[in-house]
């Protein structure tokens, strides 16, 4: 906010879970299911992926599916999370091993560098954002659908927009369906 530029107008880009505040910001691109007016245009980060890259894992993927293993998760931390994801992951830990190949509570030895190779050899991947956010979708779940794995999916309630809800398993942040959903994740093993 140098001051040279106080009376420029103020285009702002939100690339993670965050609202845009209009008392700062005279236009604003970001993820958040908001209306603004003409001042706000949303833009989903999952349309920034690179589809040639997209096209090159997909096919190679479906040429060799390994799935030999159970579930996965790439955390790298737990900073600015509701805490959600990790309930789930030890709840689901309790019935079976999920190895972990973030930086976060990793359990394999090593820090995964080839995220779609990694997860290819699952048969479900945590694909879970920091929180249960208004319009932010990240790398996740679109890292899972091109491995060929089955995200079990939590953050923009709103997904359904863009990805068909029979593609995924979606949780929701409460005890009670935390439970329900375990269950069923552990009916389709």
């Amino acid at each position: 906010m140098n001051q040279k530029y106080k009376d420029s107008i103020k285009i702002a880009l939100y690339s993670e879970n965050k609202i845009p505040d209009f008392s700062v910001d005279d236009y604003a691109m970001a993820q958040a299911h908001i209306n603004y007016l003409d001042r706000y245009f949303k833009y989903p980060s999952f349309i920034w992926r690179n589809l040639k890259s997209i096209k090159y894992w997909r096919k190679k993927i479906l040429k060799n599916p390994m799935r030999t293993k159970f579930c996965c998760a790439i955390i790298s931390n737990n900073i600015s999370t509701d805490g959600f994801r990790l309930k789930f992951i030890d709840r689901l830990k309790e019935y079976k091993k999920v190895d972990m190949g973030g930086r976060y509570n990793n359990n394999i030895g090593r820090r995964v560098r080839d995220i779609i190779k990694f997860l290819s050899f699952y048969k479900f991947s945590i694909a879970m954002e920091n929180s249960e956010g208004d319009g932010y979708i990240s790398e996740k779940i679109f890292n899972s659908f091109i491995s060929g794995t089955i995200p079990i999916y939590y953050g923009d309630y709103m997904v359904d927009e863009y990805i068909n809800p029979k593609s995924f398993r979606r949780l929701w942040n409460s005890v009670k369906y935390l439970l329900n959903k375990f269950n069923s994740v552990k009916y389709l093993i």
